[in-house]
């Protein structure tokens, strides 16, 4: 939960791409919330290839979206769009 949430912006460029490092290596899933926009560009940013998705939840209708690093980066940056 808020996975940024005891770590200074400026440590956010290093951690997560260590981070998904230490997945591939280890063959794991990283589940994380965060509410951070700056967090959601450097983990968009990062990501190597498409194993990166973001869900948004609607608890009242019992489903999930799932977007993709890249139609993340697009909704943000080309949109505008505040995805938190």
């Amino acid at each position: 939960d808020e996975i940024e949430a005891a770590l200074h912006v400026s440590a956010l460029d290093k951690m997560f791409p260590w981070l998904e490092r230490a997945c591939v290596e280890y063959d794991v899933q990283l589940f994380a919330t965060t509410h951070s926009l700056e967090t959601i560009d450097v983990i968009a940013a990062s990501a190597k290839d498409d194993g990166l998705a973001a869900f948004h939840v609607n608890g009242s209708v019992g489903s999930a979206k799932r977007y993709s690093s890249e139609m993340l980066k697009r909704l943000v940056h080309e949109r505008g769009l505040d995805i938190r």
